[in-house]
């Protein structure tokens, strides 16, 4: 993979123990890497999401800089980030691109 260089690749290994069997998904994965929201719901309140208070350190920084390190290195992932990057400030309220444009 682009994004993902031999220090990144022993560190997932590391985190991983070399085997995705433990992980029932990709879902169970990236909720062990604190990288999926979990719910802190009350009574009527529904949908209260938060940043969970225990997870892998290590495996979030491996997938938070694999796409970083993708953009920068592959022209096609830089073209990708680059087309939705203009879609979003297209779509975008004037008044929040241009201060004072309400």
């Amino acid at each position: 993979m682009v994004g993902i260089d031999d220090l990144s690749g022993a560190e997932f290994l590391a985190a991983t123990g070399g085997n995705l069997d433990g992980f029932a998904s990709a879902d169970h994965l990236a909720g062990y890497a604190g990288l999926a929201p979990t719910p802190r719901d009350s009574g009527r309140r529904v949908g209260n999401l938060h940043r969970p208070k225990r997870y892998n350190r290590q495996l979030q920084r491996v997938f938070y800089t694999s796409p970083l390190i993708s953009i920068q290195r592959s022209p096609a992932s830089k073209s990708f980030y680059e087309r939705n990057e203009l879609r979003a400030n297209a779509t975008a309220k004037p008044s929040v691109l241009l201060p004072g444009a309400a």
